[in-house]
């Protein structure tokens, strides 16, 4: 019963950060950072939510 309780509370998880992934995706085109995300997604490894999650976190890339 707790491995089940476990495995249901995983896969509410998963399908909310699928939810999130998707909403993030959806609000890229519109954003401040709409064209500096598809730059970042060149770098190996970085897709939409890393690229956004660095836009977040550095915020003005020309400040570098």
């Amino acid at each position: 019963m707790t491995i089940t309780d476990y495995l249901v509370a995983v896969e509410a998880l998963v399908q909310r950060r699928g939810t999130l992934d998707t909403a993030i995706a959806e609000l890229v085109p519109t954003s401040l950072y709409a064209a500096i995300v598809p730059v970042l997604r060149c770098f190996r490894g970085v897709d939409t939510l890393s690229a956004a999650g660095l836009c977040a976190e550095i915020g003005d890339f020309g400040l570098l």
